[in-house]
């Protein structure tokens, strides 16, 4: 089921047996890191976020993520419990899913209740823990700032066979609980549609989802928190601190990924993909409040070379762009504290060559060697070289019954 609609991405997933049992699986990796500055980069201006950095992990050997699954299935009902962890963070639930699938003519059902990843197919949802490369794109972090994983619903359908020609592979539609970011802790649920297209070896993603926070905190640019975040600040409990926002959010992403069938072009796979946050209503402080329209766009495109072998090469090249307008009292100290002043491009280019191993039912195992540098007009080149280890078992322990 990986990257159908309806169903989650990443290790946790993978841990649901095909047929009637039980499977535990487990995912982990890890980096080492050196960096011109900071590694992560703590903020980029432009860009309304939560406002926590992440962590820094530069210079010394980091978690990545972490992830235990066990999935179970008896008939046409299935479940799967997945916790998580990251580096200097307490383990918490990731997916705890119970789906129900059911045929019908040419396609397969399936409805999944709980909490899940909102997926957008495996490009966008490959891109994140367990990717080619250490960090997400940065469309995906102005975005959703972290993996979107919310509590709710999602009917999904795909189909039987795909077919040589221009087809609807699957389709899927959500509705969640939208109280993490984008989101806020209060407002309605949040609904999402993602539809599959393909023509042979290519593949289209197209994704959508509409969220109307209320009381959505960030902390102030300045204020120099630091960590993971599973849910922005509250504003109702007051405004010490916080930037807010009361409005309307809506969410575009596309993907396309394309494999030679054959030939010399075989060992080459190219991937696009592209994000946009569209932002409109209310943005508040101690110190005043502005009427708020702003939009992030951000591409990638990623290209990977993997020969018959362990041997793979991959490259990402990125852009990011914000545009921002207030309009109200106070709207320069807003901007200041928000983090929007400032805002310019960001491109970043990152290379890295990996070598693979597989050990059967104790899972697969990468290490790879990463370069990249990243530029904002304004701000000096930021350089990087990370060391990345990572291992996947999806079928570690299983059983039947």
């Amino acid at each position: 089921h990986d990257g159908a609609p309806g169903s989650g991405p990443g290790a946790a997933h993978a841990a649901l047996p095909d047929g009637d049992g039980w499977r535990l699986g487990a995912e982990l990796g890890l980096h080492w890191a050196d960096a011109d500055g900071r590694y992560p980069v703590a903020s980029r201006p432009g860009l309304l976020l939560q406002g926590s950095a992440p962590r820094e992990q530069g210079r010394r050997l980091a978690l990545e993520h972490a992830t235990l699954a066990l999935g179970a299935r008896r008939g046409a009902v299935g479940a799967v419990l997945a916790l998580g962890g990251h580096d200097g963070e307490e383990p918490h639930v990731e997916a705890a899913t119970v789906q129900f699938e059911a045929k019908a003519g040419q396609g397969l059902w399936r409805l999944a209740l709980g909490r899940d990843t909102v997926g957008f197919g495996p490009v966008i949802d490959g891109a994140g823990h367990g990717g080619r490369f250490a960090q997400r794109p940065l469309a995906l972090h102005a975005a959703t700032d972290g993996p979107w994983i919310d509590d709710g619903l999602r009917l999904g359908w795909q189909a039987a066979s795909e077919e040589d020609g221009p087809a609807l592979r699957g389709a899927a539609a959500g509705l969640w609980r939208g109280r993490v970011f984008p989101g806020g802790p209060a407002g309605p649920a949040a609904p999402s549609l993602h539809l599959h297209l393909g023509w042979g070896g290519a593949e289209l993603h197209l994704g959508a989802a509409r969220l109307q926070p209320r009381a959505r905190g960030a902390a102030l640019a300045l204020a120099g928190q630091e960590g993971h975040l599973h849910g922005p600040p509250d504003c109702r409990e007051g405004l010490a601190q916080k930037v807010c926002f009361d409005g309307r959010v809506q969410l575009w992403l596309a993907s396309l990924a394309w494999r030679p069938e054959g030939g010399a072009w075989r060992p080459l796979a190219l991937a696009l993909g592209a994000v946009r946050r569209a932002e409109d209503g209310l943005l508040y402080a101690t110190g005043g409040e502005a009427a708020l329209r702003s939009r992030l766009d951000g591409v990638w495109a990623d290209a990977t070379w993997q020969p018959a072998g362990p041997w793979a090469l991959a490259l990402r090249l990125e852009r990011l762009a914000s545009r921002h307008h207030l309009a109200g009292s106070g709207t320069a100290l807003l901007a200041r504290e928000a983090g929007l002043a400032g805002a310019a491009p960001v491109r970043r280019a990152t290379l890295a060559l990996s070598h693979g191993w597989a050990a059967g039912r104790l899972g697969d195992t990468r290490l790879a060697l990463e370069a990249g540098h990243e530029q904002q007009a304004g701000t000096d080149t930021r350089r990087h070289v990370a060391l990345r280890l990572h291992w996947q078992a999806a079928e570690l322990f299983e059983g039947a019954w």
